[in-house]
């Protein structure tokens, strides 16, 4: 198989994994929070939530930029460093 078929459907698969956190953050977990009546305990939560989604959004850029470059020193011919 090729890699650019192999990165692209790596990205499309991303892509719905991100929006599929979005979602659930928007629809569910914002709502719940935003009934809590407790400023601290509001940021604390918040902040708890958003830690957890972090490490997977920053896999979820650095993914296609090693995509890109991988593909550019194929063509170039330069795999290795």
């Amino acid at each position: 198989m090729d890699d650019i078929v192999i990165a692209r459907v790596l990205h499309i698969l991303a892509i719905v994994h991100w929006i599929g956190g979005v979602a659930l953050v928007t629809t569910r977990i914002l709502p719940a929070v935003a009934r809590l009546s407790d400023l601290p305990r509001w940021i604390e939560l918040f902040e708890a939530v958003e830690g957890n989604f972090s490490l997977q959004a920053k896999s979820q850029q650095r993914a296609p930029l090693q995509a890109l470059l991988h593909r550019r020193r194929r063509r170039t011919g330069r795999l290795h460093r």
